[in-house]
């Protein structure tokens, strides 16, 4: 059975994020691309990599995290990197355990990346399937909340 897509969000709930992680996350600049004279229009880049853990994915990770309740035990995810960084500098601004579950196939300097921001990893398997498995186990046995990458 195919998992349904989650609905569009609304431009009130796009709000409602931005309020949430307003000061969090750095306002990011948008400059022009080279591109823009071949494509014959305007084409913007968002600088998502001036953040400070290098991903977009940290506006992600605040919002989620910031609408936890505060009896949350901890945090734990699957991820390959940018997501994982995201969830661990997050969740290390909230005060709060993170577990980030990666396969080993993962190299070493995104792992060393997610440590260095507090956070704990596990290595498990060779696939992210194997990792998420992990993820699952931490939320049904410790009580942490998943936070997913999409």
């Amino acid at each position: 059975m195919a998992e349904s897509l989650p609905e569009r969000p609304h431009m009130a709930d796009i709000l409602a994020a931005a309020q949430r992680i307003r000061g969090q996350a750095d306002a990011t600049p948008l400059l022009p691309s080279a591109l823009t004279e071949r494509l014959g229009h305007p084409l913007w880049l968002k600088l998502e990599t001036c953040q400070p853990m290098g991903a977009f994915k940290l506006r992600g990770a605040l919002n989620a995290l910031a609408q936890l309740p505060d009896s949350t035990r901890g945090v734990t995810c699957c991820s390959t990197g940018n997501h994982g960084r995201a969830v661990a500098y997050a969740a290390r601004a909230r005060g709060l355990r993170a577990v980030i579950c990666m396969s080993e196939l993962v190299p070493a300097t995104k792992v060393e990346g997610i440590r260095a921001l507090g956070a704990e990893v596990r290595l498990i398997g060779r696939s992210q399937d194997d990792a998420q498995l992990k993820a699952t186990r931490l939320v049904r046995e410790e009580g942490f909340t998943d936070i997913p990458p999409f």
